[in-house]
C-alpha cells in the first residue's frame, strides 16, 4: 500500500518466493484476505480520528476540490485542518475517491454533507475552501443551509475561490511551442542566448493557462531570455512571433503587476506554519498594490488592474472579517492595525474606513460572548525582535473563550487549492469558504 502495488502482489510467485526464504513455514494469503486486513485497520483508525476530532478544543476547517485524471475519470478530495491540544496545525486527507459524474452542485453537496456527518464534523466547520466553479457557488449555498445552525455568526464566513491576461501573452506562448517544437530550434536559441551573454541554465517555460502563478514564471523566463529571443527572431526567417518593444515593455510591467501576487500565495501556500494571521497584512498589501496600478499610465495595465480590484472587492468585505480575527489575535497588531490599515486605503471613504472595524468589533464580541475581552484585543504588544507568533504562550492559559476562538482562527489554512486555482490571471477572485 506504501508504495502503490495492488493487493494482488501477495499473490505474486515471485513475492511468494520471497516470503518462504524469509520463513520456510510461511502460510501465504490470498489478496482478499489482506484486503480484509487492510480495510479492518482502516476503520479503526476512522474511529479514532473521530474520536479525537470529537475532543479537538476549537472548530475545524475544510478543503475540497475535485479533479480529473489522466483517464478522464474525476476524483473528490476532502481534507480537514485543525490546531491539536498541543497548539500544533494538523492536515489530515478525510476522503479520496472516485467521483462520478453528474457534477452538479447538488450532487457535490450531498456528497460533502453526508461525509462531514459521517465524520461527525456538521457543527464543528469554521470554514472551508474551494474553487470558484459555478458548482462550487450552488454546493456553497446548500452546504451552508444545511449548516447554518452550527456555523458561527450564522454562516457569514462561509465564501467561495478563479480567469485571463491576453494579446502579448499570445505572442509568448507561440514562441515558447515553436522553440520547443524541435531540437534544432532549441540548440539555435541557445546559441543566440549564449551570444548575448546570457547563461543557459534555465529553459523556456511554457504555461498552463488556467494557472496565472504558471504564466508568471514564463514570462519571467521569457523576460530573462528577451536579448535571446530577439536575436533569434532576427536570424530564423520562419519565426514570426516577434515582440516590439512596446510588447516587452507590456510584458514586464504585468510580470512586476504579478511578483507580489506570486510571493504572497506562496507564503500562503506554505502548510508547515499558520497562515491565517499572515492573510490580514498581505492582502492589505495586494489591495493596495492594486489601487496603486488601477492610477497606472498603461491603459492595459490600468483597465486590466481595474478589472482585477473589482473582483477583489467584491468579496473584500466578507473575507476581512474572520480575516481581521487572525490579525487582531495576533499580540503584535491587534485592533489597532485593523483600523489603520483600513483608514490608509480608504481614507477618501470615511464611512468605509469607520463602518468595517465596528463590525469587526461586533462580530467578534458575538463569537466571545463576552465584552470583558476586548481591552486584551486593543493595544499591540512589543514582543522586541520575534517575528513569529508563539500562540501556547500567549493563548494557551487564557481566558476559555479567547483560547478557543484563537485555536479555531489559526486552523484555518489558505491551501494550494485556493490560491492556485482561486487567483486568476486577469480577475483576482478570492474566494475563503
Amino acid at each position: 500500500m506504501m508504495h502503490g502495488y495492488p493487493f494482488a502482489i501477495v499473490e505474486h510467485k515471485g513475492m511468494r518466493r520471497v516470503f518462504e526464504y524469509l520463513n520456510e513455514n510461511v502460510q501465504t494469503i490470498s489478496r482478499n484476505s489482506i484486503k480484509k486486513v487492510c480495510l479492518a485497520k482502516h476503520l479503526e483508525f476512522k474511529v479514532m480520528l473521530k474520536e479525537m476530532f470529537s475532543t479537538l478544543p476549537g472548530k475545524v476547517c475544510l478543503t475540497c476540490d475535485i479533479w480529473t485524471a489522466c483517464t478522464s475519470c474525476s476524483y473528490l478530495t476532502l481534507t480537514i485542518h485543525y490546531v491539536d491540544d498541543g497548539w500544533s496545525l494538523r492536515s489530515k486527507v478525510l476522503n479520496f475517491f472516485h467521483f462520478a459524474p453528474p457534477h452538479t452542485g447538488l450532487e457535490i453537496y450531498n456528497t460533502l454533507y453526508e461525509k462531514s456527518k459521517e465524520w461527525g464534523l456538521a457543527n464543528k466547520v469554521l470554514t472551508m475552501t474551494c474553487d470558484n466553479a459555478s458548482n462550487m457557488d450552488n454546493m456553497v449555498s446548500h452546504l451552508r443551509s444545511s449548516l447554518l445552525e452550527n456555523l458561527p455568526c450564522d454562516g457569514k464566513f462561509f465564501h467561495e475561490g478563479l480567469d485571463n491576461i491576453q494579446a502579448s501573452l499570445k505572442k509568448i506562448r507561440d514562441t515558447v511551442r515553436y522553440i520547443d517544437a524541435f531540437e534544432a530550434r532549441l540548440i539555435n536559441f541557445y546559441a543566440c542566448a549564449q551570444q548575448c551573454g546570457l547563461a543557459c541554465n534555465t529553459k523556456l517555460w511554457l504555461d498552463v493557462s488556467t494557472r496565472w502563478n504558471s504564466t508568471y514564471l514564463m514570462l519571467k523566463k521569457a523576460l530573462y531570455y528577451r536579448r535571446g529571443l530577439d536575436l533569434y527572431g532576427s536570424k530564423e526567417s520562419y519565426f514570426q512571433h516577434c515582440l516590439s518593444s512596446l510588447e516587452w515593455l507590456k510584458v514586464e510591467k504585468i510580470c512586476e503587476l504579478l511578483e507580489p501576487f506570486y510571493e504572497i500565495t506562496t507564503l500562503f501556500s506554505g502548510s508547515d506554519y499558520l497562515t491565517s494571521i499572515l492573510y490580514f497584512y498581505n492582502i492589505w498589501d495586494i489591495e493596495s498594490l492594486l489601487l496603486s496600478a488601477k492610477d497606472d499610465v498603461d491603459v492595459d495595465i490600468s483597465a486590466m488592474a481595474t478589472k482585477m480590484y473589482a473582483k477583489f472587492d467584491k468579496y473584500w468585505r466578507e473575507y476581512s472579517l474572520v480575516m481581521s480575527f487572525g490579525v487582531i489575535l495576533d499580540p503584535r497588531y491587534k485592533f489597532d492595525f485593523v483600523k489603520f490599515a483600513l483608514k490608509k486605503l480608504h481614507g477618501d471613504d470615511i464611512m468605509r474606513a469607520n463602518s468595517h472595524p465596528i463590525k469587526v468589533r461586533q462580530e467578534l464580541l458575538q463569537l466571545l460572548a463576552s465584552p470583558s475581552y476586548t481591552l486584551d484585543l486593543d493595544v499591540p504588544v512589543d514582543t522586541g525582535k520575534c517575528t513569529q507568533l508563539d500562540v501556547p504562550s500567549v493563548y494557551g492559559e487564557k481566558c476559555d473563550s479567547l483560547s478557543f476562538l484563537a485555536c479555531s482562527i489559526v486552523s484555518g489554512v489558505i491551501c494550494q487549492i485556493l490560491f492556485r486555482k482561486s487567483i486568476s490571471k486577469e480577475v483576482f477572485l478570492l474566494k475563503f469558504l
